[in-house]
């Protein structure tokens, strides 16, 4: 194993909750100098600045530390990233890898990991995490795939495998994991197929874009009474929630969700800012997997699906969706880039929320 000179580094980080733009410090940071055998150091190019995961982590640092030890410890935010593959290159990663390799990747926030984040010069990373940018995907683009692409392939494809023509409810349908979910989704169900979703009224014509057939105005409407009004009738054969605020359009969805139908949360969970909101949150996601309905359970399966980098049997996920971005089914969409690490320049960003930049894959870049 080689090494690289440098010895320190920059990155972002944050020691409680709040806004990124109230509570990100840049420091600097002792530099990876070395890994383990299945690890590498990349030299991160770009980070995709995503709403729908990091800015809740940021919201909620002091939830997810409930009995308190990891207050003032820091915190790097961000899990997808393109960059270089460094020298510094363990013994297994170095048959997959070499020096000047151009990946893409994640590192997945979730049991404890929601830490250790990649708005950061370097990183170590797992290979099992990356994988190397196809011919014609600009580094840029390449940020913005991994952890949203993942989460859409693992609960469209795997668990549920979609079959063409179904007919299909999206709830927020303009942020970042929403627009991966009508791309993939687009691609299985088919001109036969029909995928109704929500965002705001401003978003409309721009989810449509992505390939939705009817966007409904969430601000305009109670979401679950619209849909038992306009969809009882008719409906859908699977749900999936990118919103996770809203816990009655899951009580409510037997009126729109057919007998066999699954209501597929996606993504990170919205916990609110205290202790208690976080407890009720997580106790209404326990009853919603483990209540049966002649106790008063939904009579619908309810399925809690992440970003993970491997599957069941621990292979990698990330080679299964390259297909689908060779393909140009996924496609990044950047509202705005940033130079890191300037990425406080701009005065209207980044505060990644959904009110700033509801309709971006990436609502930023740093690169």
């Amino acid at each position: 194993m080689t090494t690289t000179t440098k010895t320190t580094m920059k990155q972002f980080q944050y020691t409680k909750s709040g806004t990124p733009r109230d509570i990100l410090q840049l420091v600097d940071v002792p530099m990876p100098l070395s890994c383990a055998p299945d690890e590498l150091v990349l030299r991160v190019t770009h980070v995709s600045l995503t709403a729908s995961i990091t800015h809740r982590l940021m919201a909620s640092y002091s939830t997810l530390d409930p009995i308190g030890g990891l207050r003032g410890l820091p915190a790097v935010p961000e899990i997808e990233f393109s960059g270089i593959v460094t020298e510094t290159i363990g013994e297994n990663a170095g048959k997959e890898y070499k020096a000047g390799d151009c990946v893409f990747g994640l590192k997945p926030p979730w049991f404890g990991n929601f830490r250790d984040g990649v708005l950061r010069e370097y990183i170590i990373v797992d290979k099992i995490n990356i994988v190397k940018i196809p011919k014609g995907i600009s580094m840029k683009d390449a940020s913005c795939f991994a952890a949203n692409g993942v989460t859409a392939y693992r609960a469209i494809v795997e668990r549920e495998n979609v079959p063409a023509g179904s007919h299909v409810f999206v709830h927020g349908g303009s942020g970042a994991l929403g627009i991966s979910t009508i791309q993939l989704l687009r691609k299985v169900v088919g001109r036969k197929g029909r995928i109704v979703a929500t965002c705001s009224r401003p978003k409309i014509d721009f989810v449509k874009s992505l390939g939705a057939d009817e966007v409904i105005d969430y601000t305009s409407v109670s979401v679950p009474d619209y849909l038992s009004r306009e969809y009882g009738s008719r409906p859908f054969d699977f749900i999936f929630d990118t919103v996770g605020n809203d816990h009655e359009v899951y009580s409510k969805s037997p009126a729109y969700l057919t007998p066999k139908g699954t209501y597929n949360m996606l993504g990170a969970i919205e916990l609110g800012k205290t202790k208690w909101g976080a407890a009720y949150r997580v106790l209404q996601m326990i009853g919603a997997y483990l209540l049966p309905s002649y106790l008063g359970g939904v009579p619908r399966v309810f399925v809690f699906e992440s970003t993970k980098g491997v599957d069941k049997e621990g292979r990698p996920r990330l080679p299964k969706i390259l297909p689908y971005i060779r393909d140009g089914t996924f496609k990044a969409i950047i509202d705005s880039t940033y130079t890191f690490p300037n990425i406080f320049d701009s005065t209207r960003g980044p505060e990644w929320t959904h009110h700033w930049c509801s309709g971006c894959h990436a609502n930023g870049t740093a690169r």
